[in-house]
């Protein structure tokens, strides 16, 4: 996408925002009796959602005094469900401020309700997005392309249309199944905890998002960068500003996550991944005909390599963001198994697995995504549009891939308490000889893993985690971990089959933990990232100062140590950041001990200002070996 084309998509997004917010917090005040005090309503043709009182308290009328809610067993539950996630948003809130409160007597503020809005309508949108861009890979029949008169519309009206119950749209029940459609399609766009996608856009709105997304034209759709776009353009910059006004440094992992939020150009992420996986590959295979289409490849002499298998190849994104990074290693390493399949010596291993052709292209985008390809962010909205993104690349190379779990991971506490986790041991594994030891090691995770919403894969696993697993070996000698996040997801099936949903988010938020554990006992042979950079985020800050004492003065400093440790020897780290390191005083430590010390500055290329969209920073990309 050009800059107009990015600029049309930024004005959109922002309208789609306001036109989805405002649209679900009519229908929320209207259903189920929650709304801003009397006069900060931001419904239909009033104030935009965010110009009341952020700090106004939210008022939530007594049950009774909501006749449909009053009478209906389900909309009460419903009601309950959207409550509880709005008082979490204040809970989180709270605690980031560093407020004492009763746990079980929070009063949410109108700031909470907005908070749960921007959920309710990133989850509606990113649906749709999903719709127009599996359109626009010809997956779907044209759907939301002519509003009620799309192909696809019609055809389902004249399929469906004598079974239709009565009263209800045609065109809306259509765009209902086909959102819980495009969530199997793409796992990841479902709402996994049930508390985002309780109330549906209403006609109106969905007409009027399919008309200007339409507008946009084919160019957008068909971009492998589109979804990224939406992710950082639909934080409103009214809550960028206020965050910013009350506060210099991050008070939570979202404040972290928004304020890091800066698109990668396309050309940096060619140089980037082109003199790290690209050169790697060239000091493996001298005679490769792929150099000659790295246009950003640094041409200088060489050291060869011992040829690796493409299928032990790991590439890692320790800040993935929306997955640009990798969206490209993706193309890089697909040419790279292409290579080295037709290659009569190289290519061995690789037909003795697949010795059909056919079969092994067909499964080529399923290997990179489970083989090669690994993530992690902080941000769990943006680990899905990752997945997402991946998914579509899939699709470009065979449309009948199907959707990959991938290793795509949101950094998170490890949830629950010692209850929890002892009726989670005791439901799978009844009568495992190591059950004493898992609920034990489950509890030192958690201990462990307090700031990993923070932290992220800066983290690492502390001496009593070493230590328990030495005595006991946990992940890698007996498999025990697969086999805990086996029966993460068993737990988290039944709880949700049985409707307990307090279970079932236990069971997939500990996964999600236990997969962080998992990527950080893995070494990589290339790291890439646009790491955040500043001050950590108040509640870690002195975890993070105890973990990085030589690189704790910058964010991104650290995440270049941290990025060296996750490597192979030789391993390649490829980095856009602030060009302050390389001159400043207070970096010496990292230039002479990391930079110099740990590894070896292979390229730089200093890019200065206007490299990340509005961010007025002076950034350099560049590559460094480990020693």
């Amino acid at each position: 996408m050009n800059q107009e084309e990015r600029n049309a998509l930024r004005g959109a997004v922002q309208l789609w925002r306001r036109t989805l917010e405002n649209d679900i917090e009519e229908q929320i005040g209207a259903l189920y009796g929650i709304r801003r005090p009397t006069g900060a309503t931001a419904g239909k043709g009033k104030k935009a959602a965010g110009d009341s009182d952020p700090l106004a308290e939210l008022v939530v009328l007594a049950v009774a005094d909501v006749p449909r809610v009053a009478q209906s067993r389900r909309l009460q539950e419903r009601r309950r469900i959207i409550l509880t996630a709005i008082e979490d948003s204040a809970r989180r809130r709270m605690a980031s401020a560093g407020e004492k409160f009763d746990s079980g007597q929070v009063k949410p503020l109108v700031l909470d309700f907005e908070a749960y809005l921007r959920a309710c309508a990133f989850t509606v949108l990113n649906r749709l997005a999903g719709i127009k861009l599996l359109e626009a890979r010809g997956h779907y029949l044209p759907s939301l392309t002519g509003s009620e008169d799309a192909p696809a519309a019609k055809f389902f009206r004249s399929v469906a249309g004598p079974s239709l119950p009565a009263g209800e749209d045609p065109y809306m029940l259509f765009v209902d199944l086909l959102m819980a459609d495009v969530s199997t399609q793409v796992p990841s766009l479902r709402d996994a905890s049930g508390r985002y996608d309780l109330v549906k856009p209403d006609k109106a709105s969905v007409l009027a998002l399919g008309e200007s997304m339409e507008a946009l034209g084919e160019v957008v759709w068909k971009s492998d960068e589109t979804l990224g776009w939406i992710y950082q353009y639909f934080t409103p910059e009214e809550l960028r500003k206020r965050v910013r006004k009350e506060s210099p440094t991050p008070r939570s992992s979202d404040e972290l996550a928004f304020r890091n939020q800066f698109f990668t150009p396309q050309y940096v992420v060619r140089f980037l991944v082109q003199n790290t996986l690209g050169r790697m590959w060239l000091e493996m295979h001298a005679d490769t005909h792929l150099a000659d289409t790295w246009e950003f490849l640094v041409r200088d002499e060489t050291t060869p390599r011992p040829f690796k298998d493409p299928r032990n190849l790991r590439v890692i994104d320790p800040a993935c963001g929306s997955g640009h990074f990798l969206l490209y290693a993706f193309e890089v390493l697909h040419d790279i198994y292409s290579e080295v399949y037709e290659h009569a010596e190289l290519g061995q291993g690789l037909r003795a697995e697949f010795p059909d052709r056919y079969e092994f292209f067909a499964r080529l985008p399923e290997l990179i995504i489970e083989r090669n390809l690994y993530g992690v962010d902080i941000d769990r909205r943006v680990a899905q549009v990752t997945q997402v993104a991946l998914y579509l690349k899939a699709l470009g190379y065979d449309r009948k891939a199907r959707p990959m779990r991938g290793n795509i991971v949101h950094a998170q506490q490890l949830p629950g308490n010692a209850a929890e986790f002892g009726a989670f041991v005791a439901a799978e594994f009844t009568d495992h000889p190591r059950r004493e030891f898992i609920q034990q090691a489950l509890s030192h995770v958690h201990k462990e893993f307090l700031h990993a919403d923070e932290l992220g894969i800066m983290l690492k696993t502390s001496d009593t985690i070493e230590q328990l697993t030495r005595r006991t070996p946990l992940w890698n000698e007996t498999q025990l971990l697969p086999d805990v996040l086996a029966a993460l997801d068993a737990y988290a099936e039944h709880a949700a089959d049985a409707g307990e949903v307090r279970a079932f988010m236990f069971g997939d938020d500990s996964r999600q933990a236990l997969r962080l554990l998992e990527l950080m006992s893995l070494e990589y042979d290339v790291v890439l990232m646009n790491p955040p950079f500043g001050a950590a985020a108040r509640d870690s800050k002195g975890t993070f100062e105890k973990l990085y004492p030589r690189t704790k003065n910058d964010l991104y400093a650290a995440f270049v140590e941290r990025g060296l440790n996750l490597l192979v020897p030789r391993g390649r780290l490829g980095c856009l950041s602030s060009r302050t390191g390389f001159f400043l005083k207070s970096f010496t430590k990292w230039r002479e001990e990391i930079l110099l010390g740990e590894g070896h500055l292979e390229v730089v290329a200093d890019l200065g200002y206007g490299v990340l969209d509005k961010a007025m920073v002076e950034v350099a990309a560049y590559v460094v070996e480990k020693q």
